[in-house]
C-alpha cells in the first residue's frame, strides 16, 4: 500500500479522511472521497506532498483548513455541493477571488498557483 497513486472511495459513507492516507503523503496522486458524509477537511490532506487531483464533492464539509493552501503539486480541487459558507483567506490569496457565477476560484494574474478550485453548490456568501 506504500506504492499506492491512486484512491477512489466514493459513496461509502465514510464520515472522515482515513487516517492512512498520511501514510501515502509521498506517492498518492489522486483522492477520490466524493458523495460520503465528511464534515471536515483536515489538515493532514495539506501533507500530501504529490498530491495533484482531490474530489470531495458531494459531502457535508464545512471547514476546511487555511494550509491546505499550501498544497503545492495540487492541479483540480472539487468540493462542489458540501455546506461550505466561506472561502478561506488563504486560497484567494493564492489561488484567486471566488467567482459566483460559476462557482469556481477565478484566477488572477498574480495568482500563485493555476489550480482549478470548483465550489458550486455550497451557500457560499
Amino acid at each position: 500500500m506504500v506504492a499506492l497513486k491512486h484512491l477512489w472511495l466514493r459513496q461509502n459513507k465514510i464520515t472522515e479522511i482515513p487516517v492512512c492516507v498520511a501514510e501515502l503523503k509521498n506517492t498518492l496522486v489522486t483522492l477520490s472521497l466524493s458523495s460520503n458524509l465528511i464534515s471536515e477537511l483536515p489538515e493532514v490532506v495539506s501533507e500530501l506532498a504529490v498530491l495533484k487531483k482531490l474530489y470531495v464533492n458531494g459531502n457535508k464539509i464545512e471547514k476546511v483548513h487555511a494550509s491546505f493552501a499550501s498544497c503545492g503539486a495540487l492541479e483540480e480541487v472539487t468540493l462542489s455541493n458540501n455546506t461550505m459558507s466561506t472561502v478561506p483567506t488563504a486560497w484567494t490569496d493564492r489561488w484567486g477571488s471566488y467567482d459566483p457565477t460559476t462557482g469556481h476560484l477565478k484566477h488572477t494574474d498574480d495568482a500563485d498557483a493555476k489550480v482549478v478550485v470548483k465550489l458550486f453548490g455550497n451557500p457560499i456568501a
